[in-house]
């Protein structure tokens, strides 16, 4: 999973980050399946209002999911002071070119 966004120092000073974490392809595997079973088996939650979320927590790294009214479904991803928005229509294509790959 690969992480990208801007930060600044104690000086003020903007700088972009960036970093990877390394799953396994059973880890990878499980994380898919259930930030998708958690979607689909909560849809009528998130989408109830616009003020309704839960999470799903993986060692260090946090998936928060909530409905976008625009775009539907989105899963914001916490980990090492990264904080990055996975669009459904992203996370899907993922799942799908992860699972075409790894067969």
């Amino acid at each position: 999973m690969g992480f990208y966004g801007n930060y600044w120092n104690e000086a003020g000073v903007v700088y972009k980050g960036y970093a990877f974490k390394n799953f396994s392809e059973d880890t990878a595997r499980y994380i898919l399946l259930k930030l998708a079973t958690l979607i689909k088996s909560e849809k009528s939650y998130l989408t109830k209002n616009n003020e309704n979320n839960i999470y799903f927590q993986y060692e260090d790294i946090i998936y928060l999911i909530y409905n976008n009214v625009i775009s539907g479904p989105t899963i914001r991803v916490f980990w090492g002071g990264f904080d990055s928005e996975w669009e459904f229509t992203a996370f899907n294509r993922t799942r799908k070119r992860f699972e075409k790959n790894m067969k």
